[in-house]
């Protein structure tokens, strides 16, 4: 399990890094709250394969989670509250794609925090569902 997490985190990282770009290609720029719901709906996380999160509910998340990181709270403080968790009535997130939606939405919205953050969440299974 400590591989295949580990190989899953890397690939979210490269996935960051692609979508941290800000010019879409054809010479507009690409807004934080777009790369970010971009690389969400790019990682098909299984978890929301029936039904996941709007747009709208989702898009704040990022900016709170760098803001909690700023203000010293960690990864486990981030995931576990359902404050800063992406959970609502109708759809739910397991932990292990909660923790690469977050590696995603740090890496768009405070990439210099990401490093911490992947340290952080460590290689550990991650398969069951929180909220």
């Amino acid at each position: 399990m400590r591989r295949s997490t580990v190989t899953a985190l890397a690939a979210i990282l490269v996935a960051g890094a692609a979508v941290g770009c800000t010019d879409s290609g054809d010479g507009r720029n690409v807004s934080k709250r777009e790369r970010f719901l971009d690389a969400a709906h790019a990682a098909h996380f299984e978890s929301w394969a029936e039904k996941g999160p709007p747009d709208d509910e989702l898009a704040p998340f990022p900016q709170k989670w760098c803001d909690a990181l700023a203000a010293g709270r960690g990864t486990d403080d981030i995931l576990n509250p359902r404050v800063l968790y992406p959970y609502g009535p109708q759809w739910g997130t397991k932990l292990e794609d909660a923790k690469k939606l977050l590696v995603l939405g740090v890496g768009v919205n405070c990439p210099e925090m990401k490093d911490r953050v992947v340290e952080e969440l460590g290689p550990e299974d991650t398969s069951s569902p929180v909220g």
